[in-house]
């Protein structure tokens, strides 16, 4: 393993734990904003946040966006694995 793929790895155990510790579901749940400050953002919201609450993705423009990255990857896997194995 290089230490490149280490250092990656790394950085991203380290992001996901890190957004554990400082992202709630919901305004209601987070203790580091004031009572005013939640009510202004579940007013703005229109809606009572609830940490059950699924965001539905099926939209043309989601799967469009998700589908660009997943070729884009597979592409830019397929021409580095092909210009390691180049004379």
């Amino acid at each position: 393993m290089s230490v490149s793929v280490a250092c990656v790895g790394a950085l991203g155990l380290f992001s996901a734990i890190l957004w554990s510790f400082l992202v709630y579901d919901s305004p209601a749940h987070h203790p580091r904003i004031s009572t005013e400050e939640r009510d202004y953002i579940q007013k703005a919201l229109n809606t009572n946040v609830d940490a059950n609450v699924c965001i539905k993705q099926s939209s043309n423009e989601n799967f469009v966006y998700v589908a660009k990255n997943a070729s884009s990857r597979w592409h830019a896997f397929d021409v580095l694995s092909q210009a390691w194995s180049l004379p």
